[in-house]
């Protein structure tokens, strides 16, 4: 009996042996073939967040460049409004010193006007050289002015 008791005792170690060994076949196999799904998940995840980024890119490049485009015409309009403002400067200062110098003038005419009413009417001579002297000096203004822009139009310096 003891042969076999060895045989039975072989076999069975065999039977055990080749158990494990289908078993660590078996188990590895299922480790190697998850591993395989996680890998094609993650290589499909991988793809799928690269076409993200290109489409988000592409996205990034259109709105860049369409901010660019709207900056430029923002650029272009505040130049253009910046010539018609200075534009409208010179007007208003031409406009400025045109009032001014024909409000000058009609003071005096109207200062020259009293003064000859007053001589020929009341026949009053001290009134009448008061207004004359009153439209000589609006006379002067009005000169003084005249000289001051033809000056600061030769030397920009002048004051």
């Amino acid at each position: 009996m003891r042969k076999n008791g060895g045989m039975v005792l072989g076999a069975v170690a065999i039977v055990i042996a080749l158990a494990i060994g289908a078993g660590l076949y078996l188990n590895g196999k299922h480790q190697a073939d998850l591993q395989a799904q996680t890998n094609q998940k993650l290589s499909e995840q991988l793809s799928a967040l690269q076409q993200q980024a290109s489409s988000d890119k592409q996205q990034l490049t259109q709105q860049l460049s369409g901010a660019e485009t709207a900056l430029q015409t923002a650029q272009t309009q505040q130049n253009a409004s910046a010539k018609e403002l200075e534009t409208l400067r010179e007007k208003v200062a031409v406009i400025s010193g045109n009032d001014v110098r024909s409000w000058l003038l009609a003071q005096a005419d109207y200062l020259v006007k009293l003064a000859g009413r007053k001589l020929w009417s009341d026949q009053d001579v001290t009134t009448a050289a008061a207004l004359l002297k009153s439209a000589d000096a609006s006379l002067g203004r009005h000169e003084r002015s005249q000289r001051h822009e033809c000056a600061s139009c030769a030397d920009p310096g002048y004051q």
